[in-house]
């Protein structure tokens, strides 16, 4: 079984970077200008579609709703599956908040760092400027995901690390529904620590009702997240 799990990811490892190579030209020329990058973000999605296909990854989403105008979304992490399966499962065109070190990675990191948005939560200056990003993205109608653990936690998946405010406090001061998503399976699909061996698991992605914010206020950020963890670890409790 050991054995097979290592031609299985070996393939994975050279399914992504294939497929990624065929869609970076065009990733490339839509991360150039603010007026093209729905075309990166079109790339991605055809990126994780082929990837996901290739290996065998029919994922599947639980709970999605519909909302008109633009929505937080808070997601666990425990995965570098994660990213590419919200660009599975949310759709549109919206934002991620990723952290800083993204934009190192080899020619995936420029395309992120243009279209997307970068943090570092160590430096106050740079937090600050990613949150007023994040709320010009609001203002342009772009729902946005974040991670609120602000990384992978390590060595305690599935059970969830100390949630950030930033995603609450943004969705309280814009007014706009706040989304948590669970997803459950990712950590043993493509685990981020010990033998980092891929098992064929169909990835998924549930997520709760929207929480609406219209009638809170900035005192009830923390009750706001510790709702939205509370809400993410019942499903993943649920499913593991």
């Amino acid at each position: 079984m050991r054995i097979l799990r290592y031609i299985y990811t070996i393939w994975a490892v050279f399914w992504l970077a294939f497929t990624f190579l065929l869609c970076y030209p065009l990733m490339f020329i839509g991360a150039l200008h603010s007026a093209v990058h729905r075309l990166t973000h079109i790339m991605n999605k055809v990126w994780a579609f082929t990837f996901f296909r290739g290996v065998g990854f029919f994922d599947k989403k639980i709970g999605f709703t519909k909302i008109k105008g633009p929505v937080v979304y808070c997601a666990n992490h425990t995965s570098y599956l994660d990213i590419p399966l919200l660009f599975r499962t949310i759709p549109g065109f919206f934002m991620i908040i990723g952290k800083s070190e993204l934009a190192k990675v080899p020619l995936f990191g420029f395309v992120f760092s243009r279209v997307y948005i970068t943090v570092n939560r160590k430096n106050a200056k740079d937090a600050h400027d990613s949150y007023k990003k994040c709320i010009h993205a609001i203002e342009k109608g772009r729902s946005i995901v974040f991670f609120p653990e602000g990384t992978i936690p390590r060595d305690i998946a599935p059970k969830l690390g100390k949630f950030k405010e930033g995603c609450f406090r943004l969705a309280i001061e814009k007014k706009v529904p706040l989304v948590p998503v669970a997803l459950p399976y990712n950590w043993r699909i493509f685990p981020d620590y010990g033998d980092r061996l891929l098992t064929l698991i169909r990835p998924l992605a549930i997520f709760s009702t929207p929480i609406q914010t219209k009638e809170l206020d900035a005192t009830q950020i923390q009750a706001l997240s510790e709702i939205s963890k509370n809400i993410i670890e019942e499903e993943i409790t649920k499913y593991n």
